[in-house]
C-alpha cells in the first residue's frame, strides 16, 4: 500500500502544478488578448477616420498664358511636384493667349489658375478676373518676406489688394559685341557705366563702313530710361497726368541725346539692330534675351554682358522688375487647392531649378538662387554673369502704374518720338502730353490695352482705379 500512495502524491503535486501553471499562462493571455484588442479597435476607427477625412480627387485647370512656361517646365515644377505633395490635386494645363482673356467667365468656368506678366495685370482686371490673395496667404502663412525687394508692389491694387505673386523676373542688362567693338578699337563696357557713357559709346562707334551703318548703342525703347527713375506717367487716383516734370525732361533730353550722338536715327529696336542685323555694338535688353543671344551666336555673333547702364543720381538701379506671376481666377471653385499648387510652384527648390536649368532669375532673396544661376546651360558659362546682380530693380511709382497705364504710355511715346525727330522741343511736347492725358480724364473716358502694351487688343472702358 505504501508503494501505491507516493505516485499517487506525485501525480496529484504533478496535477495540482499544472493546474496552477495553466491559470498563470491563462491570466496573463487574457490581459494581453484585450490589450491587443483595445489597441486594434482605436487603428481601425483611425482608418475609418482617415477615410472619412480624406480629401476628395480635384483636377485643377492652369492657364498658361501666351506659353509662358514650357511643356518641361509645368511637369518639372508644377504638375509632378504637386501630385506628390497632394496625391489628390491634378494639375491640367491650358494655352490660353492673353488676347482672348475675356473670353474666361464664358468658357473657362472652371479655370482655376494663370500666369501672367505685370503689365497685363490692368487687362485681367478690366475684366474682374483676379482673386485677392491676401486671405490665401494669410491662411497658408505664405512668406512674402522671402521676395527681394520691389517685387510684390507690381502685384498690388490701389487699396493693397494682392492679385499674383511672383515667380520670376527679367533685369536690364548690357549686351556688346565683341567683333564690333574690336573691329573699331573700342574697349569693352565695363560695369557701372551711365546713360551719358553710352551717349559717349554712340559717338564713337557712329559711321558708314563700306556701305553699312554702325551704331553704338540701342536703347531699346524709352522704358529703359524713365523706370530706373520710378516715373510715372498718371495719377490715376488723382485723375491727373505727370509728364510736364523736370525727370520727365530730363529722360526726354538724354534719349535725345542718344539719337543725335548716332546720325539723328532712333535706337529703338534691340532685335533686329543688334542681334540679327548685328550694326548696333551694345544694346540694352532684358535677362531673357540671353537664350535669344545664344541662338544668334551659333549663326556667328560673337557676343558677352555687362551691367545694364543707370542715371548717376540711381547708380545700380535699372527699370521696374519685369515680373511674371501666378494668380488664383475668380473662375475657380477651389481657390485653396489652387494656393497649395501656388506654394508648391514657388518652394526654394524649385526656384532654383529654374534660375539654374533654364536661366529665369528669381525674386527671392538669397544667394542660393544666383550662385546656381543658368549653371545648366553650357552656353552661357563663360559670359559675364554675375554683372547681372550688380543692379536692382527701381521702386515702383508710390500709386502704381494704373489700368491707364498702356494708352497713357503710347501718347507719351509719340510726342517722344516728335522730339527725337526735331518736329518739336522738349517743353513744347511735355505741355501736349499734359493737355492729351488730362483731356482723356475729363471726359472719363481713357483707352484701356488689353495686351500690356505689346498688342493691338484694346477697348474702351470707364475711367476707375483698381477695383
Amino acid at each position: 500500500m505504501y508503494t501505491m500512495k507516493r505516485p499517487m502524491k506525485w501525480l496529484v503535486a504533478v496535477m495540482i502544478l499544472t493546474l496552477i501553471l495553466a491559470g498563470c499562462g491563462s491570466g496573463n493571455s487574457a490581459p494581453q488578448g484585450q490589450a491587443s484588442n483595445a489597441s486594434a479597435k482605436p487603428e481601425s476607427g483611425n482608418a475609418n477616420a482617415a477615410k472619412e477625412t480624406a480629401p476628395a480627387p480635384v483636377t485643377l485647370k492652369f492657364n498658361n498664358n501666351n506659353k509662358r512656361l514650357t511643356d518641361e517646365q509645368f511637369k518639372l515644377m508644377i504638375a509632378d511636384p504637386v501630385k506628390k505633395k497632394y496625391p489628390y490635386i491634378t494639375v491640367e494645363m491650358t494655352k490660353r493667349d492673353f488676347k482672348d482673356i475675356q473670353n474666361i467667365p464664358v468658357e473657362g468656368s472652371n479655370m482655376d489658375l494663370t500666369n501672367f506678366w505685370d503689365g497685363e495685370m490692368s487687362g485681367f482686371l478690366v475684366y474682374d478676373l483676379l482673386t485677392d490673395l491676401r486671405p490665401y496667404i494669410k491662411k497658408t502663412n505664405f512668406d512674402l518676406n522671402r521676395y527681394q525687394e520691389n517685387m510684390i508692389e507690381p502685384s498690388m491694387g490701389g487699396k493693397g489688394e494682392i492679385y499674383g505673386v511672383p515667380y520670376s523676373y527679367n533685369a536690364d542688362v548690357l549686351f556688346y559685341n565683341k567683333d564690333l567693338l574690336d573691329k573699331f578699337g573700342v574697349s569693352y563696357p565695363k560695369d557701372g557705366l551711365t546713360w551719358d557713357d553710352m551717349v559717349d559709346y554712340g559717338k564713337k562707334i557712329y559711321r558708314v563702313d563700306n556701305g553699312t551703318t554702325y551704331y553704338g548703342f540701342n536703347y531699346d525703347s524709352e522704358y529703359r530710361l524713365f523706370t530706373p527713375l520710378s516715373l510715372g506717367v498718371v495719377n490715376e487716383a488723382q485723375k491727373k497726368a505727370i509728364v510736364n516734370t523736370d525727370q520727365w525732361a530730363k529722360v526726354t533730353n538724354m534719349m535725345l541725346a542718344l539719337v543725335d550722338a548716332q546720325g539723328g536715327k532712333r535706337q529703338d529696336k534691340f532685335n533686329p539692330e543688334f542681334l540679327e542685323k548685328r550694326v548696333a555694338a551694345m544694346g540694352v535688353n532684358v535677362t531673357q534675351g540671353l537664350m535669344k543671344a545664344v541662338a544668334a551666336e551659333k549663326q556667328g555673333l560673337n557676343w558677352d554682358v555687362a551691367q545694364a547702364p543707370s542715371w548717376k543720381e540711381r547708380p545700380n538701379t535699372f527699370g521696374f522688375a519685369d515680373i511674371h506671376e501666378m494668380g488664383i481666377l475668380k473662375t475657380s471653385k477651389h481657390p485653396d487647392d489652387a494656393m497649395k499648387v501656388i506654394e508648391v510652384f514657388l518652394s526654394d527648390e524649385n526656384q532654383k531649378l529654374f534660375a539654374s536649368k533654364y536661366a529665369m532669375l528669381s525674386p527671392m532673396k538669397g544667394n542660393q538662387f544666383t550662385d546656381v544661376y543658368a549653371k545648366e546651360i553650357p552656353e552661357l558659362q563663360n559670359k559675364r554673369l554675375s554683372s547681372i546682380f550688380k543692379s536692382h530693380p527701381a521702386k515702383f511709382p508710390e500709386f502704381g502704374l494704373g489700368q491707364t497705364f498702356d494708352a497713357s504710355r503710347a501718347i507719351l511715346r509719340n510726342h517722344i518720338f516728335d522730339v527725337l525727330d526735331h518736329k518739336t522741343d522738349t517743353n513744347t511736347a511735355l505741355s501736349r502730353r499734359f493737355a492729351l492725358c488730362q483731356a482723356r480724364f475729363a471726359s472719363n473716358r481713357f483707352r484701356t490695352t488689353c495686351s500690356g502694351g505689346r498688342g493691338s487688343q484694346s477697348r474702351l472702358v470707364p475711367l476707375h482705379s483698381f477695383p
